[in-house]
């Protein structure tokens, strides 16, 4: 039997194109490596989705697989414009799965999450919100549900640094949620 260990690779492409409108052929250069870092756990990971930081660099929401007990968790990098880590945050709540990320005006950002619903068993999944400073500190969380399950889907931030979020609810009762 093979063993895998996943790791996310990120690798930043700088892309020009040389476009004319003339009758002659249209060429592009060749993608230039910027840079390309591996990260990730000792176990499985998938990467959710890289974005640009306000200030300089990306955030990367991933979700990585802990061996004994298996169970995936949502992991939040900080890279600089390099792809060097400046932190990285677990957020340690077993079997939650990431689901988006938008960046904040004031350098931080915001993820959403689903993540079990522990007061009933039967009732599925709950959505996590949790904002986070520049400097890595979870300013503060939120957490959504209902009867049922319940899914953020995506997340952005408008110019005034209002969070939306879109997802669903298959919750059985109109309006229902706690």
């Amino acid at each position: 039997m093979l063993s895998c260990v996943n790791r996310i690779a990120v690798v930043a492409l700088l892309v020009a194109a040389g476009l004319t409108l003339s009758s002659s052929p249209v060429t592009a250069q060749t993608p230039q490596t910027v840079w390309s870092s591996s990260y990730g756990g000792p176990a499985g990971d998938s990467p959710v989705r890289l974005i640009a930081a306000s200030e300089n660099g990306y955030f990367l929401l991933a979700n990585s697989e802990f061996p004994a007990p298996s169970y995936w968790n949502p992991n939040l990098y900080r890279l600089d414009s390099l792809g060097d880590t400046l932190w990285n945050r677990d957020l340690d709540i077993p079997s939650a799965w990431g689901r988006d990320i938008a960046a904040t005006n004031d350098g931080g950002c915001v993820i959403v999450a689903s993540i079990p619903d522990t007061s009933d068993i039967s009732s599925g999944d709950d959505i996590l919100i949790a904002r986070y400073a520049a400097n890595g500190d979870t300013l503060w969380t939120r957490r959504f549900g209902g009867s049922g399950s319940q899914y953020a889907t995506a997340v952005c931030v408008d110019d005034k640094g209002d969070i939306v979020v879109v997802g669903e609810s298959i919750s059985l009762v109109s309006g229902d949620s706690r």
